[in-house]
């Protein structure tokens, strides 16, 4: 196993000001790099803001991948020495997707898109349909986009495909299910599922979470960082402030690891549930 410093960071982007934010994000990136991360992850819909009415507020905040704000980032990284995790939305021709990308000092090494689209965002972007496992110089790299969390099928597939860490984008806000999107720790339902995924998967987790109040949705704050045993060694972040959050994590393979224990795992049992 090895050490690796990393970052979670927290900040409320302005809705519909893709450069702005994207200036940001580099003098985030420039601020975590300067703690000595070597990985830094950035909220969900990072350059554009999140809470959009419809299609056509977001034409103009689509990018391609790669395209203006991969070029900054991988100057970012060239410079620094490190990966950058950040999410953005993501244009290829008419479709739009909530994409994640993977940044490293060679250039853009990976792509997710959203496989579990959340209220609004079936009606502005097209789901993805893979899983996303990148080998970057820090380790094999598995993204999931805040909502992904509640299906533990994707984190279990990136864990067994081979990820060493698991990164996750967000934009964690309020539930109409739940009177109140704080328990009574003051802690989102989004960070016990944060931290249940890595236990249960024995891979450190990193949750960028964003802040800030957009067209009556509030965020949540509350970024994390946890180790593989489900050890939060970062966070929670702040409700509403901007943190960096910075912590060192143990990577890499582990005799002991559920998936490496055929005495532990039953997969001749619960195999069907992939069927379903």
């Amino acid at each position: 196993m090895s050490s690796l410093t990393v970052a979670a960071v927290q900040f409320s982007p302005l809705l519909g000001d893709l450069g702005g934010n994207r200036a940001r994000t580099l003098g985030l990136i420039d601020r975590a790099a300067a703690q000595g991360a070597k990985l830094v992850v950035l909220p969900e819909c990072s350059t554009s803001g999140y809470a959009f009415s419809d299609r056509s507020e977001i034409e103009g905040l689509a990018e391609g991948v790669p395209g203006e704000t991969i070029e900054a980032w991988h100057e970012r990284a060239q410079h620094h020495g490190i990966v950058i995790v950040g999410g953005l939305i993501e244009r290829t021709d008419d479709v739009f997707y909530n994409s994640s990308v993977v940044v490293t000092q060679a250039g853009l090494a990976g792509v997710y898109r959203k496989v579990h689209l959340w209220g609004k965002e079936r009606e502005l972007y097209r789901p993805g349909d893979a899983i996303s496992v990148v080998d970057t110089p820090i380790g094999h790299i598995g993204t999931i986009i805040c909502y992904d969390l509640w299906f533990p099928e994707l984190s279990r597939s990136l864990a067994l495909s081979g990820a060493d860490i698991l990164v996750s984008p967000a934009n964690w806000a309020g539930n109409a299910r739940l009177s109140n999107p704080y328990d009574r720790y003051g802690l989102p339902v989004g960070y016990h599922m944060a931290v249940a995924t890595a236990a249960v998967n024995e891979r450190p987790v990193i949750v960028a979470d964003r802040i800030g109040v957009e067209n009556g949705l509030r965020f949540l704050g509350s970024s994390c960082i946890v180790r593989h045993s489900g050890e939060v060694v970062a966070g929670p972040g702040q409700h509403d402030g901007e943190q960096i959050l910075v912590a060192d994590i143990d990577i890499g393979p582990r005799e002991e690891a559920v998936q490496s224990n055929p005495q532990s795992r039953r997969p001749d049992v619960y195999r069907n549930l992939g069927e379903q």
